[in-house]
């Protein structure tokens, strides 16, 4: 993965995060009581004010909020489902008929 400049990961993590927000159907007073920050951190931070990030308590909050991962809220990942989300999806594993050592242990 290449480096990013941090005003193109800001820009990208606002555009993600407004996309997720409108997705969810969640006001910015709504995000902001649900992660645990004021109204006006959340108008700062889908706003066009430069190369601002937040920290990383609330980039995981914003995440859990509206149901995506964080790396893809960061541009870390082009996937927007959490790590939980895809696990069903990724692992399906058959289950393997018992061996006379299995009824040995478990009877």
């Amino acid at each position: 993965m290449e480096k990013i400049d941090k005003r193109d990961r800001a820009a990208q993590f606002r555009q993600r995060l407004q996309e997720a927000v409108v997705q969810k159907g969640l006001s910015q007073a709504r995000l902001a009581r649900d992660i645990g920050v004021d109204r006006s951190t959340v108008s700062q931070l889908l706003g066009d004010e430069g190369a601002r990030l937040p920290n990383a308590h609330v980039v995981g909050e914003a995440a859990r909020a509206l149901g995506v991962s964080a790396d893809w809220l960061l541009g870390l990942s082009d996937r927007p489902e959490t790590a939980t989300d895809m696990m069903p999806t990724e692992i399906d594993m058959p289950e393997a008929p018992r061996t006379l050592v299995d009824e040995m242990i478990f009877g």
